[in-house]
C-alpha cells in the first residue's frame, strides 16, 4: 500500500473522492511495477527535489502532463509515438503501460550506458598501436582540489590502461580536506605528490610540478578524467612519428549526465582538436573546437581505423 496518506491524495485531488482513490491505486501499481525510479526523477528535474513533493505524486498529478521520464528504463518517447491517443485523452502513459499489459517498450538498459559501453569495446579499433625503440620519459602533471572522487575514477586500473612504461605522475594537491592526499600515497604507482597549504592558481600548480618533472615530454592532465586503453602510448607515438607535430590532444568524450537538460549529450564529442581560423584580419588566427558537442563518435572523420 501507499506510505502516502489519502488525505494527501484528496487534497491534492481538491477534495474529489473518487480521483483521490484513483490516484492513490494508480501510486500503488507503478510502485509494484518497478517502473518509476524516484532517484533518477530528481536528478533529473531537480526543481522538484527543491520542492520537497513525493517524486511519484508529483509525477501522478503534473509530471506525466509535462512528458517528464519516469524512469531511464521506460521509452517515453516511442510508446507515445506508438499510442498518440494517449496525450489526446490525458492519460497517463505509464499507468497505460501497466493497465493494457504492453510490451517492448521498457528498456533493458540505459541507452547511454549502451554508448559508453560500445566507445569502450571499439576502443581498440582506433588505436596505431605504436612502439618504440626506446620510450622517452613522460611527466604526468595533475591537479586536485578536494577531487577525491575523480582520483579513484582516474586511477581505476590506471597501470593496465597505460600501455606505455616510462613515465611518472605528479599531482599538486591544493589543499584538499577529503583525503585526496591519503588515498594517492596508497596507490602503487610513480607518483609524487606537491602538498599545498593554500588553493593556488591553476598556472601556478601546472608551472610548479614542471619545474621538477625528469620528463623529456609533459602531459597536463585534468583529475577528472577516466583514460581508455592505450590513451598514453597513441599521445606519445603521434608526437613521435609526426615531425610537424608540436603537442597532441586527446579525444575527449561527455561523461554521462542524469538532468534531463544536459543528457543528450552524455557520452557524446566534447573536444575533437584544435584547427585555426582566420579572425578578423588576415594576420589574426584563433582557435576553434571543431565538432563541439558532436554525436558521430564512429565517423571515419574523427577516427583512423586500424587496418
Amino acid at each position: 500500500m501507499s506510505d502516502i496518506s489519502y488525505s494527501k491524495f484528496l487534497i491534492k485531488s481538491k477534495f474529489n473522492p473518487k480521483k483521490a482513490k484513483k490516484y492513490m491505486e494508480s501510486y500503488d501499481k507503478i510502485m509494484e511495477s518497478g517502473l518509476f525510479d524516484k532517484n533518477y526523477y530528481l536528478k533529473a528535474y531537480p526543481h522538484i527535489a527543491k520542492s520537497g513533493m513525493d517524486p511519484l505524486v508529483h509525477y501522478l498529478f503534473y509530471g506525466y502532463k509535462e512528458d517528464k521520464n519516469p524512469s531511464a528504463q521506460f521509452n517515453l518517447k516511442r510508446y507515445l509515438e506508438e499510442y498518440p491517443e494517449i496525450k489526446k485523452m490525458g492519460l497517463n502513459p505509464l499507468v497505460h503501460y501497466i493497465d493494457n499489459d504492453h510490451e517492448g517498450f521498457t528498456l533493458e538498459e540505459n541507452p547511454f550506458v549502451a554508448r559508453r559501453k560500445k566507445i569502450l569495446d571499439t576502443n581498440s579499433l582506433f588505436l596505431a598501436d605504436y612502439s618504440f625503440d626506446s620510450e622517452p620519459l613522460v611527466s604526468i602533471i595533475i591537479l586536485n582540489r578536494n577531487g577525491l572522487g575523480h582520483l579513484q575514477r582516474l586511477f581505476a586500473d590506471f597501470d593496465k590502461k597505460t600501455n606505455y612504461s616510462n613515465y611518472e605522475i605528479i599531482v599538486v594537491d591544493n589543499a584538499s580536506c577529503d583525503k585526496s592526499v591519503e588515498y594517492l600515497h596508497s596507490l602503487n604507482l610513480p607518483i609524487r605528490v606537491i602538498e599545498n597549504s593554500e588553493n593556488v592558481s591553476f598556472s601556478k600548480g601546472n608551472n610548479d610540478a614542471a619545474k621538477i618533472a625528469n620528463g623529456e615530454y609533459l602531459i597536463l592532465l585534468n583529475n577528472d578524467i577516466e583514460p581508455t586503453y592505450g590513451w598514453l602510448n597513441e599521445m606519445v607515438g603521434t608526437v613521435l612519428n609526426n615531425e610537424n607535430v608540436g603537442s597532441v590532444g586527446a579525444k575527449l568524450i561527455f561523461p554521462y549526465y542524469e538532468d534531463m537538460e544536459s543528457q543528450g549529450k552524455s557520452f557524446s564529442i566534447q573536444h575533437a582538436g584544435v584547427k585555426f581560423r582566420e579572425e578578423r584580419t588576415p594576420y589574426i588566427y584563433g582557435p576553434y573546437h571543431e565538432h563541439m558537442y558532436s554525436t558521430m563518435l564512429f565517423s571515419d572523420e574523427l577516427n583512423h581505423k586500424k587496418e
